[in-house]
């Protein structure tokens, strides 16, 4: 991996030699390069973007009932899932994951994981933080029974079945990769979701091909921080959502307003192939400041901050929330 480091001369050899096609193919921010820019630059909180702290506690299970064999095995056969949720009182997917050969025959409640090994499945403690967020965004903002989500990038559609649960709410879930949608489709069944729609489909293209305010809420969890043209995709967003937007990114909380060129992650990490591909090799990170400026230059009136409280951060302890380097943000038409 090449790192340019800016503080080489402009003038002579060496520096005209610096900026050659080649060595910039892998310009790349490492989080050694983020550690020494942030002790240069100060860390801000926006005043112009409203905060909001939860509280309540939110750790719902895909199932009220234990998984039979037959569904443990087909769940084995759809990994990796790549986040972690409770599938019932004894399964995460970090179980399902971590299992090296296919269950055979009968299994008992004892198999190693779930509730009493949450902490050392760190995956679950952030999944059980983001659920407790996005379950306080839906109580108190809504959207109400009988209106329309459209989750973007959904993944393997576990958010929005948590989150719709004991609602009426008309979900439509899109992901670039056919593999999780497939993985979302099975969870639909599992939990008895006959309503919600599970879609293949690239982000871009599918929001092109909506008529403006198509769905009351319009969300993008995880995406951001993957994305080459992050302010299209506000553009989109703000033009297909009727009512709001909510946005779970990756945010570098420095003193200015920009989006941080770096490599993309899922060719960086074997960790994040479950994600697929964003078509591109660039990605582009916002700061805080950046995100907030692009929605309100996009034309949203409202951006709030929701932050988990203290209190929430100790029951589920997420140094990336605590630290403020990830964030949930809402917009409002």
């Amino acid at each position: 991996m090449i790192n340019v480091k800016i503080g080489l001369r402009a003038g002579g050899k060496k520096g005209r030699d610096m900026f050659t096609k080649e060595n910039r193919t892998n310009v790349d921010v490492v989080e050694r390069d983020f550690v020494l820019f942030k002790n240069r630059v100060r860390e801000v909180d926006e005043t112009l973007v409203e905060t909001e702290l939860v509280s309540e506690e939110y750790t719902p299970t895909l199932l009220d009932r234990s998984l039979n064999a037959d569904e443990l095995g087909r769940l084995f056969k759809l990994k990796p899932w790549g986040y972690s949720f409770r599938i019932d009182g004894s399964h995460t997917a970090y179980n399902i994951d971590t299992m090296k050969e296919a269950p055979a025959g009968q299994f008992t409640s004892e198999q190693p994981g779930g509730r009493d090994n949450r902490p050392a499945d760190f995956g679950l403690i952030e999944m059980d933080l983001r659920l407790s967020i996005l379950r306080h965004i839906f109580k108190r903002y809504g959207p109400s029974s009988g209106e329309s989500w459209l989750d973007i990038a959904t993944n393997c559609g576990v958010i929005p079945l948590f989150v719709k649960r004991n609602s009426i709410l008309n979900v439509t879930a899109i992901d670039l990769f056919s593999g999780n949608i497939d993985k979302a489709k099975y969870l639909a069944e599992l939990a008895g979701d006959t309503s919600s729609t599970f879609l293949v489909a690239d982000a871009y293209e599918y929001l092109r091909n909506r008529e403006d305010g198509s769905f009351d809420t319009v969300s993008a969890l995880g995406l951001f921080y993957h994305l080459s043209d992050p302010i299209g995709m506000l553009n989109l967003m703000y033009e297909k959502a009727r009512r709001m937007v909510i946005i779970d990114t990756i945010v570098h909380n420095f003193d200015f307003s920009g989006w941080i060129q770096t490599i993309s992650r899922h060719l960086k990490y074997e960790h994040l192939a479950h994600a697929n591909d964003t078509r591109k090799i660039l990605e582009l990170h916002p700061t805080f400041r950046g995100l907030a400026d692009a929605l309100y230059q996009v034309g949203f009136d409202r951006v709030i901050h929701v932050v988990p409280s203290d209190a929430l951060l100790s029951k589920f302890p997420s140094q990336i929330y605590r630290d403020k380097n990830r964030a949930f943000v809402l917009a409002f038409k």
